[in-house]
């Protein structure tokens, strides 16, 4: 067991990689190399740190995610070889491989940070985020009026707003609060960010955002009276909307619908996405077995298969869903809090791949904490040590019905295995 100082160690520079890596995305830091180096070098010396100081025990699932990882980057090497060089350039391959990376120093961790002390840093993770969002407010929106916004002033919204809303869902599950201060902290702080992705006309985010809200109304184990009130609310503010036309103006202009008035085109509601993924799919029907490499197509999983093929492709989809079916369908109804945050980040993020090339890995550190903590999940739900937890997990009695199973470190193993 890892003593006092070398979790403090840990701890320390874990939050010192998550300040960095939100800090990269500040107005002037974007595309910084020496910035970059920096906080690669950051992540690799906390996970040098966590290789050295501790016993490490991989479960079935990581082992799992790091095979396909190496099959996946082994063919686009080979492909490589008998092609034109366009596989190991994609965004993906850069994208997942960091991801990965950043995964397993989650799973890592749970050896020196507990749950309690990770909400704690995740906190950290949270102000750094309400700064960044200041700070792209002052330099991009903070002289536009609400009907003259114009989302793409700020170069790198479609980062942001998946880091917006990963915050949103991690403020709304693991700080829930009856005391009125904090309440009214955090709902304002909700509704800020809420408001701000739609500044940006990030519209992946607000539909994934949509979805995620009414995943949790239908399938996480919430009170139906929380349901009823939740429900309520929001029926009540869509009436308002409906009802004051300057809101209806400015929600029609951030959400494309006044785009898709003039034209009659879908393509004017996707902002071209439409006309993409026909190219993209004409691509993928010429070259379904081994695609083409690198190209451009605004969805995830038809980029994936456009680059790859079938064969590449595969695996790249299979490492997107394993965390989804995992977190979000497996343990859609666990009552730790700690569990349902990870079934709607893996959502969100699921969804946004819909409209985005790059999710659920990419681009940049946008995705960094979720695949972070889909290690540290990954870890807290397996038979491998890690500190003193207890986790509910549901099983089924003989007869079919429900119950919960409660794990802590007397029927933990030392030697490895894995839900």
């Amino acid at each position: 067991m890892p003593n006092s100082f070398s979790r403090k160690i840990v701890t320390t520079g874990l939050i010192l990689c998550i300040v960095l890596s939100v800090c990269s995305q500040f107005p002037g830091l974007q595309g910084n190399g020496s910035f970059k180096g920096l906080l690669l070098l950051s992540w690799f010396v906390l996970f040098a740190a966590l290789l050295i100081g501790s016993r490490v025990y991989f479960s079935q699932t990581l082992l799992v995610y790091l095979t396909l990882t190496l099959l996946f980057d082994c063919y686009c090497m080979v492909m490589d070889i008998f092609s034109n060089g366009e596989y190991l350039a994609t965004n993906h391959v850069r994208n997942l491989n960091i991801s990965m990376f950043i995964m397993v120093i989650g799973y890592m961790v749970p050896s020196y940070v507990d749950v309690g002390k990770m909400k704690k840093v995740l906190l950290v993770y949270i102000a750094f985020v309400i700064v960044l969002m200041i700070s792209v407010y002052q330099k991009s929106f903070s002289s536009t009026g609400m009907m003259d916004i114009n989302g793409y002033v700020y170069g790198s919204k479609n980062s942001l707003g998946p880091i917006l809303l990963s915050a949103m869902i991690i403020i709304a599950k693991l700080y829930e609060t009856a005391l009125r201060p904090q309440a009214l902290i955090k709902y304002s702080v909700l509704a800020l960010m809420g408001v701000f992705i739609t500044m940006m006309m990030n519209r992946a985010s607000m539909v994934a955002g949509i979805m995620v809200l009414l995943f949790n109304l239908m399938f996480m184990n919430i009170s139906l009276k929380r349901k009823f009130f939740a429900i309520l609310s929001i029926v009540a503010a869509s009436v308002y909307a409906l009802q004051n036309n300057q809101i209806q103006q400015y929600l029609k202009q951030v959400t494309g619908i006044a785009s898709f008035q003039n034209s009659g085109n879908l393509d004017g509601l996707s902002a071209g996405r439409v006309s993409i993924m026909e190219q993209g799919w004409a691509i993928f029907k010429a070259h379904p077995i081994f695609g083409i490499g690198a190209t451009y197509v605004e969805n995830f999983q038809l980029s994936a298969l456009v680059h790859y093929g079938l064969a590449g492709g595969t695996i790249l989809l299979l490492l997107s869903l394993i965390p989804l079916y995992k977190f979000t369908i497996r343990y859609r109804l666990n009552p730790d809090k700690f569990v349902q945050t990870l079934s709607l980040l893996m959502l969100s993020l699921w969804i946004n791949s819909l409209f985005e090339e790059e999710s659920p890995f990419g681009p940049g550190v946008r995705a960094f904490i979720i695949w972070f903590l889909v290690g540290y999940g990954i870890r807290m739900l397996s038979s491998v040590p890690a500190m003193n937890r207890r986790i509910s997990l549901p099983t089924l009695h003989s007869a079919g019905g429900a119950k919960s199973r409660v794990l802590g470190r007397s029927n933990i193993h030392p030697a490895g295995g894995s839900k």
